[in-house]
C-alpha cells in the first residue's frame, strides 16, 4: 500500500477546522511535520534492519536498532495529536450553523 501524500492529510485536517483557528492550523503544521519524521525514521529502519551490529573491541554483537524507540515515541506523539485534531474537529462541526433546509 502507497502512503498517503502528506499534502493530502494536512488538507484533509484543514478542511475540517474555520480558516481563521490558527492553534489549529498550527497543529495540523506540527502533525505534518511528525509524519514526515515518522516516514524518515521507518526508511532508515528499513535501509539498517530492526537489528544492527555493534562491534566493541573484539566483540561483536546484534543489538535492537534504536530508531525503533524514536519512532514508537513519535508514534505515541502523532496518535495523541490525532486525538487532539479529532476532538477539535468535533467542536468546530458543532459549532457551524447546519444549513437550513426547506418545508418539506
Amino acid at each position: 500500500m502507497n502512503a498517503i501524500p502528506r499534502t493530502k492529510i494536512e488538507k484533509y485536517w484543514l478542511d475540517q477546522f474555520d480558516a481563521n483557528d490558527i492553534q489549529a492550523q498550527l497543529l495540523v503544521q506540527r502533525y505534518s511535520l511528525f509524519i514526515k519524521n515518522q516516514r524518515s525514521l521507518q526508511t532508515e529502519i528499513n535501509k539498517q534492519g530492526v537489528q544492527i551490529v555493534v562491534k566493541n573491541g573484539s566483540q561483536t554483537f546484534n543489538k535492537p536498532n534504536p530508531l525503533l524507540k524514536e519512532l514508537r515515541d513519535l508514534e505515541k506523539e502523532i496518535a495523541k495529536m490525532e486525538k487532539e485534531l479529532g476532538k477539535r474537529a468535533e467542536a468546530t462541526a458543532k459549532a457551524k450553523p447546519k444549513a437550513r433546509q426547506g418545508l418539506v
